[in-house]
């Protein structure tokens, strides 16, 4: 009886080896073809690509790009699918031995982790390329692609303000709320950029708008928009010491670039550390420290929530990718945090003491920098900072600014402005 069963299994074995012996033999047996089919409604196939279209079985792509190929042939089987492990299914299923698989544009126009290439790689596909979009956009305003540097806003945490303030020509795609990116860049200092909008591209509602920044952002347009940016003598700011006017300020305060500037140095920061920006505001200083320290993360802790959600979109505007927006009350806010290199503590209160200790006894080597137009709280963080042991410096930034009345001019003053730095003594 035993001898039985053991026959019925290792004949169950064989089967199931014969059957996936057959399934990769057809499986080797197939062609796959991964083909660019240009962009728009209409087709803007290749010759290679049209060569592909009349000699495959089966068309596998997107609902889209399979009713816009016109020169599929009527007795073929289309499936419409776009996950990658959903294709390979209806690959493997399909007793069909030529596979076009069809994408809008160029297959290998996107980022690399979402190209069809790798996900079909077992299947070793073939790839014919199709017109992109940036070949198109190229050609119908006539804008040059050397140098061009490539933008999808769709993408998480892109952000097109730090991407023009680095590069000075952008090919943008992937947002579908162009005219409202086009006014934060005028009112960072951009308006005059010359920009060059394709709106619907490849479709009958086809337009074509050639101006700057400041006009484009009076117009609307359709979520099927891509546009140039070419920057010449416009304005260009780095990662330190920002203009005042890049921040969404709403009741916040926005620190002069020399006092951000002043404080940034004060830390001596490094590129992995980890960092508190205590009583963040607007993110004025935050920001600039999640530059400085940009393989590292900043924590920045705000116990207003208002002044906590314009911190974030100043994150996100600047492109600030490092940096952690906490919502509360220090020294609380800090339970869970990871121990700091470095914090800043802008306008202390009256748990400052308290603080300090915490910090201090998280990291004996943190290094703290204070930030306070009160002389009062400057004295007593000063009293506070010796007290535990730190080798304190401490300045005054006195900044007075020029204006102009007519043919006269004067100096305003500002407010001073107390800038702490301060390290643990060794013994």
């Amino acid at each position: 009886m035993k001898n039985k069963r053991t026959e019925s299994k290792n004949l169950e074995n064989k089967n199931a080896e014969n059957k996936n012996t057959d399934h990769k033999t057809m499986e080797n047996r197939k062609t796959v073809v991964i083909v660019g089919t240009g962009i728009g409604k209409r087709s803007h196939l290749t010759r290679q690509a049209a060569a592909v279209i009349r000699n495959a079985d089966l068309f596998v792509g997107e609902e889209k790009v399979l009713r816009k190929v016109e020169e599929i042939p009527s007795w073929a089987e289309k499936i419409p699918v776009s996950e990658p492990e959903k294709i390979l299914e209806t690959i493997a299923e399909s007793s069909a031995h030529t596979i076009a698989v069809l994408t809008e544009g160029d297959p290998g126009d996107v980022p690399p982790e979402k190209q069809l290439s790798r996900a079909l790689g077992k299947l070793h596909p073939g790839i014919v390329p199709g017109i992109s979009m940036l070949v198109y956009a190229s050609s119908r305003t006539g804008v040059a692609t050397k140098g061009m540097i490539s933008v999808d806003l769709s993408e998480q945490n892109a952000a097109l303000l730090p991407m023009l303030t680095e590069n000075r020509r952008l090919f943008v795609r992937g947002e579908t709320k162009l005219r409202d990116r086009f006014r934060e860049l005028d009112e960072a200092g951009y308006g005059r950029v010359t920009v060059y909008i394709v709106e619907n591209p490849g479709e009958d509602e086809e337009r074509v708008f050639r101006g700057n920044v400041k006009e484009a952002a009076a117009k609307d347009y359709s979520p099927n928009t891509v546009c140039f940016l070419i920057r010449e003598n416009a304005p260009r700011h780095g990662r330190f010491g920002i203009p005042a006017r890049i921040f969404s300020g709403g009741y916040g305060r926005i620190y002069a670039p020399e006092i951000r500037a002043s404080v940034v140095s004060m830390l001596q920061i490094d590129q992995t550390e980890t960092i508190y920006d205590i009583g963040a505001g607007i993110g004025s200083i935050a920001a600039e420290l999640a530059f400085e320290a940009s393989e590292g993360m900043v924590y920045a802790v705000e116990k207003d929530e208002d002044l906590a959600e314009t911190l974030s979109v100043n994150g996100r505007r600047l492109g600030v990718k490092n940096m952690k927006v906490i919502v509360g009350t220090a020294p609380e806010a800090l339970a869970h945090l990871p121990a700091p290199d470095a914090v800043l503590i802008e306008e202390p209160g009256k748990r400052f003491f308290d603080m300090l200790q915490i910090l201090a006894s998280r990291n004996s080597h943190v290094k703290l920098a204070v930030l306070t137009e009160e002389p009062g709280t400057a004295e007593a963080a000063v009293n506070y900072l010796e007290k535990l042991r730190f080798h304190v410096e401490e300045s005054v930034i006195l900044i007075s600014r020029r204006v102009s009345s007519g043919e006269r001019h004067r100096l305003a003053a500002e407010d001073p402005m107390f800038v702490i730095g301060a390290v643990r003594r060794t013994e």
